[in-house]
């Protein structure tokens, strides 16, 4: 092998190996959504709050406020695990409290999606930067054979 094919494969390899980390799922694509977020309804206003732990995992919850107590009804984890991103919800009173683990399947700097396509519903939870200081939040899926999908519209709060 020449000096001059040595060189050609060590570019290609670079060349493959920086399109691939490109295209990897990457929590740090995820981090627009650390802070609080609320939506206000009639009823009064729901919170979601994101930050990020010592460990690199994202850790989210979901919350009214009633009178003196927080009430928290969601727990969320967003993770990177061998080379992929998962978010973990846990509902209060669904599934058995038992931990619902969807994997990313958009991560950019405006969109985050997740699927779990053998979860009743959602199957899909998305998060939409509309600008730093808005994002929409989406869950959707298949219920008894009909199309639904749920919007909430949240404004980051200091």
């Amino acid at each position: 092998m020449t000096f001059s094919s040595v060189k050609t494969c060590c570019f290609l390899f670079l060349i493959i190996g920086a399109c691939k980390k490109a295209n990897d799922p990457d929590l740090e694509h995820a981090k627009w959504l650390l802070g609080t977020w609320e939506s206000v309804a009639a009823d009064g206003s729901v919170y979601e709050s994101w930050q990020e732990s010592a460990d690199q995992v994202l850790l989210g919850m979901s919350y009214m406020l009633d009178e003196v107590d927080t009430v928290v009804f969601e727990r969320m984890f967003m993770k990177q695990e061998n080379g992929k991103v998962f978010l973990e919800t846990q509902v209060a009173g669904q599934n058995e409290n038992k931990v619902v683990r969807f994997m990313a399947s958009v991560l950019n700097e405006h969109q985050l999606s997740f699927t779990n396509a053998r979860h009743d519903f959602p199957k899909v939870i998305t998060y939409t930067r509309i600008n730093p200081d808005s994002i929409v939040a989406e869950i959707s899926g298949m219920v008894q054979g009909t199309q639904r999908k749920h919007t909430i519209a949240m404004r980051r709060i200091p």
